[in-house]
């Protein structure tokens, strides 16, 4: 040696694990997730606001005998022209009242007199 000192020894390293290949995402454990969760905002699902209503509307009586409801699917195209944009198209008659025409294109599903709040709608929406 230059200088006079003996040499110390260094420790040989630790052998190397062998690499296990990276699972994917799908395969991930419950302990890999973090425990906190995100917050609903308003474009996810979770947010109240975003919530479609359970049960009767507030202010809706709930009826004794409640009218009989008929759903019809009409074919669009026969209807409206082969050039039209709706999707589906149903007569909805209630009870024995005038019949409701509901549209779905999209802008949604709608009634041809009331719009979005009628039960056509939601009766239409019940039945598929």
């Amino acid at each position: 040696m230059a200088d006079g000192r003996p040499r110390r020894a260094v420790p040989a390293p630790p052998p190397a694990a062998p690499r296990q290949p990276r699972r994917p995402p799908e395969q991930l454990s419950i302990l890999d997730e973090p425990d906190v969760q995100p917050r609903p905002t308003r474009h996810s699902g979770a947010h109240p606001a975003l919530r479609k209503p359970r049960g009767p509307r507030f202010g809706e009586q709930f009826d004794l005998f409640p009218a009989r409801v008929q759903v019809e699917r009409l074919d669009p195209r026969a209807l409206l022209g082969p050039r039209t944009r709706v999707a589906a198209l149903w007569r909805v008659t209630i009870g024995d009242g005038e019949p409701h025409l509901v549209f779905e294109d999209r802008h949604g599903r709608y009634c041809e007199a009331h719009g979005v709040d009628c039960r056509a709608v939601r009766e239409v929406g019940l039945t598929g």
